[in-house]
C-alpha cells in the first residue's frame, strides 16, 4: 500500500473515491499531519472495510475504483512499481 500511497495526491478525494465516509476522512486527517500518510491510512481504512464485507481488495480493485473516479495520481509511476514488484519487464 505504501508504493501506491506515494503516487496518489489527494487522501480526500481518494476518500471519496473509495466510498469512505466523510466522518473517517476527517479522522484520518486530523489523526495524521503529512498528505501521504493520510493517502496511505485511507488505502488501509478501504482494505479493512472490504475484508469485513468479503469483497476483494486486490491492486487491481484498487485501482480500478481510482481510476474510476478519476483521482488524481501518476500513473506512469504506479504502471513502474506494479512492473517491479511482479517482476514484469
Amino acid at each position: 500500500m505504501s508504493g501506491i500511497a506515494t503516487r496518489i495526491t489527494s487522501c480526500e478525494c481518494l476518500g471519496n473515491a473509495l466510498n469512505l465516509n466523510n466522518v473517517e476522512i476527517e479522522h484520518i486527517i486530523l489523526d495524521n499531519h503529512t498528505e501521504k500518510l493520510r493517502i496511505y491510512k485511507v488505502l488501509l481504512q478501504w482494505k479493512s472495510k472490504k475484508e469485513f464485507i468479503d469483497q476483494p481488495c486486490t491492486l487491481y480493485s484498487l485501482l480500478h475504483e481510482v481510476r474510476e473516479a478519476g483521482v488524481k495520481c501518476c500513473w506512469e509511476s504506479i504502471v513502474e512499481f506494479i512492473e517491479k514488484k511482479v517482476c514484469i519487464s
